[in-house]
């Protein structure tokens, strides 16, 4: 089941935290804006899903549909450069989501 998400740039997951497996879908209009995120391929729940989404090489600066899958926190985050978007590294946080590709 997919669930809408959100149409916001700066929509995030952390509503739906603990709902492990469920699918998110988000559209994110063109122009995005640059928030802060958290994560390489597994993103903190905070983290907004369009910066993430360009990120993870799912959809460019031009805005697109994206599905994410809600995910169990984990003990650390590493950062990355991908895509023209830079991640932080974090420490433990309580929930995650992926870009489903």
């Amino acid at each position: 089941m997919i669930v809408e998400g959100g149409s916001a740039n700066g929509s995030r997951v952390v509503n739906w935290r603990g709902m492990h497996g469920l699918r998110l879908h988000f559209d994110c209009a063109p122009d995005l804006t640059h928030d802060s995120a958290w994560g390489t391929d597994l993103y903190t729940d905070d983290s907004p899903v369009c910066p993430a989404a360009v990120h993870a090489g799912v959809i460019s600066f031009n805005g697109g549909s994206v599905i994410v899958e809600v995910a169990p926190g984990q003990s650390h985050y590493v950062g990355s450069t991908r895509h023209g978007i830079t991640t932080s590294s974090y420490g433990p946080w309580a929930g995650s989501y992926y870009v489903v590709p």
